[in-house]
């Protein structure tokens, strides 16, 4: 029996339809651990429930391959795809995986390179750059969430050092002599515009909603919504414009039985790496 419900962020009333299509996007990261704690996996597991009662199709997308932009800051000796899809992998093998299988609903799992497979993701991917190019408020919004980026691994890199703690190779790799900013910013940025162009895909593949278990980063909570005007793509323009992505995500789990008294969940941002 279910022990939570969750409520979703966009629900007027409990329980409320939201919309015909909806892309759940599970953010992995190299620092995640693959052993979650029971309660994570019973708030995962009603969120699966909730959003196959919300949405007439949920279509679940690993952000796996996206993070070989984090792997040359993380692994600079290895090929960034392969450690990327070695994420992909590892969630697919384990227990969030299995909480989606125990349910019993239609959804669709996609890896991320499915999603940048399509014939139409090159030129959206240019548009993403054009708009960081000529639109201000957008790239001094992806500016912000790479300069916090940035901040978060030089912070881990301090402590790592103040505690000589290089135990794994992420932190070796941060702590190195050669560790330069300047490139993880780079990389960062490289993350983000290719993330806000997937975000770009999907309105123009027509989903409605765009869920994420945590906060969502503001650059890709911009794509969702606003106008993108880029010349030289006026068609995929006209098909991106013509449809806008309402945000969501779990804005508290209630207990099913006898209690009315909500878990809130705190606003977390996301991390990239």
């Amino acid at each position: 029996m279910e022990k939570l419900q969750a409520i979703l962020s966009g629900e007027t009333y409990a329980e409320e339809f939201m919309g015909e299509r909806c892309a759940f996007i599970i953010s992995l990261s190299f620092s995640q651990t693959n052993a979650p704690q029971a309660v994570e996996l019973e708030e995962f597991s009603a969120a699966i429930k909730r959003l196959d009662s919300a949405f007439k199709i949920t279509d679940i997308i690993l952000s796996d391959t996206l993070n070989k932009h984090n792997a040359l800051i993380y692994y600079p000796q290895d090929d960034p795809e392969k450690k990327a899809l070695e994420l992909g992998n590892t969630w697919l093998e384990g227990p969030y995986y299995k909480a989606v299988e125990l349910k019993n609903v239609k959804l669709l799992v996609m890896r991320w390179q499915e999603l940048l497979s399509e014939e139409n993701y090159p030129n959206v991917r240019q548009m993403s750059g054009h708009t960081y190019d000529s639109n201000e408020y957008f790239r001094a919004t992806v500016d912000f969430v790479c300069a916090k980026f940035v901040t978060f691994i030089c912070d881990r890199r301090k402590k790592s050092l103040e505690k000589e703690s290089f135990s794994d190779e992420p932190k070796r790799a941060l702590t190195a002599p050669n560790f330069d900013p300047k490139k993880a910013y780079g990389c960062c940025l490289a993350y983000v515009l290719e993330e806000c162009a997937a975000t770009l895909m999907l309105r123009l593949k027509g989903y409605t909603n765009l869920f994420h278990l945590g906060k969502v980063n503001a650059a890709v909570n911009w794509v969702a919504k606003n106008p993108i005007l880029c010349a030289s793509h006026s068609e995929l323009n006209d098909a991106i414009n013509s449809k806008v992505l309402a945000v969501n995500t779990v804005s508290k789990y209630k207990p099913y039985q006898g209690s009315t008294k909500s878990i809130e969940v705190p606003e977390v941002q996301l991390e990239l790496g």
